[in-house]
C-alpha cells in the first residue's frame, strides 16, 4: 500500500485540472467502507484532508475553491479560508457543513449578499444570529432564515406573519414552526403557503382534513398525501379520502 506522503507528491505534480478530479475522486471512495484496492476508508480521509489543507493555500482560486466547497475540509482550516479575497472562496465556506458557528456569524456580514444569504441558511448558523436578522429589511435575508432548520420556533412565528407569500411558505415548510402557526397559515390566500402548510408532517391531523378539501387540486393532492403517510391518522379518516383526485 502506499505511503500518504507518496500519493501527496503525486497529487502535487497533477495538472490543475487532474489535481482537482483525484481530490473530487477521493471524496466519492469515502461514500465506501473500502475501494476496489483495498485502501481502508480512514486513510483515503487522511490523505483526502491533507490535500484540502494544500488546496486551501494554494495560489489557484479554483483549488481553493475545491478545497472550500469539500465537505471533509476542516473547520479549521475553512476559518482561515472565510477571510480570502475572492468572495466566490467565503461563499462557499458560507455554503459548507464543517464551517463553525463563529465563521458563519462573521460570514453574515460579508459585503457579498449572496455569501451573506448561505450564512443565514447554513444549519450551523447559531441560533441567535438567525433571530436578530429578523430586524433587517433584507427579505432575500429573512428567506434563508425562514429555510434554516436551526430557527427558533419564536423567530418563525414572527415570520409567519411577514407580508411576502414567499416567506410564509417557506415558514409553512419548516419542520419547527409550531403547530399554531401552521394552523393560522391553513388559512392563508395564497395556495403557495396553503400547499406548504398541507406537507408539512407536523401539520395536524385535523388541519390536513380540512386542506383535503381545498379548493385547489395542488393542496388536496399535498394533504391527502400527508395523511396517508401519517400513522396517526384515523383509519376512518383515511377510509373516507378519495382514491383519485
Amino acid at each position: 500500500m502506499m505511503e500518504n506522503s507518496v500519493i501527496l507528491r503525486l497529487l502535487r505534480k497533477m495538472p490543475t485540472d487532474a489535481r482537482i478530479s483525484a481530490i473530487r475522486a477521493l471524496t466519492e471512495m469515502l461514500t465506501v467502507e473500502e475501494n476496489e484496492a483495498g485502501c481502508a476508508k480512514a486513510e483515503i480521509s487522511s490523505i483526502l484532508v491533507a490535500a484540502l489543507k494544500e488546496l486551501s493555500k494554494s495560489e489557484n482560486e479554483d483549488e481553493r475553491f475545491v478545497a472550500a466547497d469539500n465537505p471533509y475540509t476542516p473547520a479549521e482550516v475553512l476559518t482561515d479560508m472565510s477571510k480570502d479575497k475572492d468572495r466566490r472562496i467565503r461563499w462557499r465556506v458560507a455554503k459548507n457543513p464543517n464551517a463553525s458557528p463563529e465563521d458563519l456569524t462573521e460570514l453574515l456580514k460579508d459585503r457579498n449578499p449572496a455569501t451573506r444569504a448561505e450564512a443565514a441558511k447554513n444549519p450551523n448558523t447559531p441560533a441567535e444570529e438567525l433571530i436578530k436578522l429578523l430586524k433587517c429589511k433584507d427579505q432575500g435575508l429573512q428567506m434563508f432564515v425562514a429555510f434554516n432548520h436551526n430557527t427558533p420556533a419564536e423567530a418563525l412565528t414572527e415570520l409567519s406573519k411577514n407580508k411576502s407569500p414567499y416567506i410564509r411558505a417557506i415558514v409553512a415548510d419548516n419542520p419547527n414552526t409550531p403547530a399554531e402557526d401552521l394552523i393560522k397559515l391553513s388559512k392563508d390566500k395564497y395556495t403557495k403557503v396553503r400547499a406548504s402548510v398541507a406537507n408539512n408532517p407536523n401539520t395536524p391531523i385535523e388541519v390536513l382534513i380540512k386542506l383535503s378539501k381545498d379548493k385547489e387540486a395542488r393542496v388536496r393532492w399535498l394533504a391527502r398525501m400527508n395523511l396517508k403517510n401519517n400513522p396517526n391518522t384515523p383509519s376512518e379518516v383515511l377510509a373516507e379520502l378519495p382514491k383519485d383526485e
